[in-house]
């Protein structure tokens, strides 16, 4: 069996490449979700992490936004005025 790593990997993989039908799981890893709760555990786990950071007004988000919103600056230069009409007056709401 892979590891917890692989089979996101792999699941975005098949996801991304137009898979057919609603689960894009093999039936080995089906098999380990029914018989190890630990990795059943971290791969909710990071799903979990993944909502915060999309959910809007939560620490992760605002860190997120920040830190993207730093990049821009950085590479665009605020001063140019590029930046300001890339930025919607709602992502800082």
């Amino acid at each position: 069996m892979g590891s917890f790593g692989e089979l996101k990997k792999n699941s975005a993989e098949k996801v991304g490449a137009g898979a057919s039908g609603l689960n894009p799981f093999t039936d080995a890893e089906r098999q380990r979700v029914r018989d190890d709760p630990e990795y059943v555990y971290m791969f909710r786990h990071s799903l979990n992490r993944l909502t915060l950071v999309s959910t809007k007004g939560s620490e992760p988000n605002n860190m997120f936004g920040a830190f993207m919103i730093g990049i821009m600056k950085k590479r665009l230069g605020e001063s140019r005025g590029e930046f300001k009409k890339l930025i919607s007056e709602w992502s800082s709401d």
